[in-house]
């Protein structure tokens, strides 16, 4: 069995180190430049029973963590800005850049002409945080898939919903790394901070007084002090991320419906006739990764009908779509009248929320209960008993069938739907080829 007090860093380890200084200590035999362990250890337990030594801890606990919190949240803000608009990413490289190729020591000297040495530590910890945390948000916040970001937009779902739903899961495992790692950077550089500026009170000039008065024992407790300080912040800090990240892709146990049940927006959708109307496309140009797949296309459509979009693989079909939906800008041509009404769609790829189940990717695009979702989903032939499921362990007809019942569910003026029936058996074609006959007529 193994033993590991901290992830990484088993138990042997860490009594073999022990084992090497109490040899060193030994070995060198004077106190004044190493204690052992234990002595160190003594003097930890010594320290603690003085109230100076708790309002030291406080004193540099406060500080520090007031610079950490200051980085991470410029850190999380800027990286969303930078994210949002290049030039804000572009202006920041050379200032983090060059902060994190400053010693610590040159920052820490230079601070001190503009700050006192009371927030000196918190400057310092901001300063070494705050690259760490931004490099590594905006790396998670890039690493957000784009085909669902684009699913979210077509499907007009707020950006508090996007937030939760997307960014966030995207986000936490990148922002998780970067916070660990600034914390022990802030830790490590504000108390060299409190060490240059020795501020009355804090862990750092008790270590430079140690320093100065030869108390060895000390400044080994006080270091023991830092160092412990340090890991119980960062193992705080993780299980705190870990468990908003659980939270964040944990499924919901969605409500039982009836299998007959017919969802009620459903009905009202499908009871509304659009006006008639006739929607033209006049000349559309379009390219495909910079080659013109579609040159000079015009028809007409009328509203409440059906159109069939058919041609070889390459021919520009779901280039076309693409532009009808206004998701790709035509080279030239006006496709105005099918852009400004709202569409609904079945991508070529599902775009499925994979950490959710698939009442939750229904409604993730759509104001409805949970029983009324799962009408719809077992009408397709999802089976009851997978509601409760992620759609990652779905099949995949079964992903299939779930994006359609979203496509549905939508409001909508046109639905697309891009070989819709892919991976479905003849069977499940035929019965949810009924379904969306059904439910789109008139539309």
């Amino acid at each position: 069995m193994k033993s590991k007090p901290f992830k990484g860093f088993p138990l042997w380890a860490a009594a073999f180190w022990l084992l090497v200084w109490e040899a060193l200590a030994r070995l060198v035999d004077q106190s004044l430049l190493l204690v052992s362990p234990l002595t160190a250890a003594h003097r930890l337990l010594q320290l603690m029973g003085e109230a100076s030594f708790w309002q030291s801890v406080a004193y540099s606990l406060t500080h520090i963590l007031m610079g950490f919190l200051l980085g991470a949240l410029l850190g999380v803000s800027f990286a969303i800005l930078s994210y949002r608009f290049r030039w804000m990413e572009q202006l920041l490289m050379p200032l983090t850049a060059t902060v994190k190729a400053i010693p610590v020591a040159s920052f820490v000297i230079l601070a001190l002409l503009w700050v006192t040495k009371h927030n000196l530590s918190t400057l310092i910890s901001l300063l070494l945080g705050f690259p760490v945390i931004y490099s590594n948000a905006l790396t998670g916040l890039k690493s957000t898939d784009s085909q669902l970001i684009e699913m979210s937009r077509l499907f007009r779902v707020p950006f508090g919903k996007q937030l939760r739903a997307l960014y966030l899961p995207s986000l936490a495992p990148y922002l998780h790394s970067g916070l660990s790692i600034a914390i022990g950077l802030c830790w490590k550089s504000g108390i060299a901070a409190e060490v240059i500026g020795t501020p009355r009170g804090s862990i750092g000039e008790r270590l430079y007084n140690s320093k100065i008065y030869l108390e060895t024992a000390d400044l080994f407790a006080w270091t023991m002090t830092v160092v412990l300080l340090s890991v119980v912040c960062e193992k705080l800090l993780k299980l705190f991320l870990s468990c908003l990240e659980k939270w964040l892709k944990k499924p919901a146990v969605p409500k039982e419906a009836s299998k007959e049940a017919q969802p009620a927006l459903l009905r009202a959708e499908a009871s509304k006739a659009l006006p008639s109307e006739t929607l033209n496309l006049t000349d559309l140009h379009a390219a495909f990764e910079g080659k013109e797949v579609i040159g000079g296309l015009s028809f007409s459509v009328e509203t409440g009908r059906r159109y069939v979009i058919s041609g070889p693989s390459g021919s520009g079909k779901t280039t076309l779509l693409r532009v009808l939906m206004g998701l790709l800008k035509p080279r030239s041509g006006d496709a105005s009248d099918f852009t400004k009404k709202q569409p609904s769609v079945v991508f070529q790829e599902d775009r499925l929320l994979s950490w959710m189940n698939a009442a939750q990717n229904l409604r993730y695009v759509a104001d409805i209960a949970p029983g009324e979702a799962n009408a719809l989903l077992m009408r397709l032939g999802i089976e009851e008993e997978s509601l409760s499921q992620p759609v990652s362990e779905y099949s995949g007809g079964m992903k299939r069938r779930v994006a359609i019942a979203r496509a549905l569910i939508a409001g909508y003026e046109i639905l697309y739907l891009d070989e819709p029936y892919k991976g479905l058996d003849e069977q499940t074609r035929k019965q949810v080829q009924a379904v969306v006959e059904e439910l789109s007529a008139g539309r």
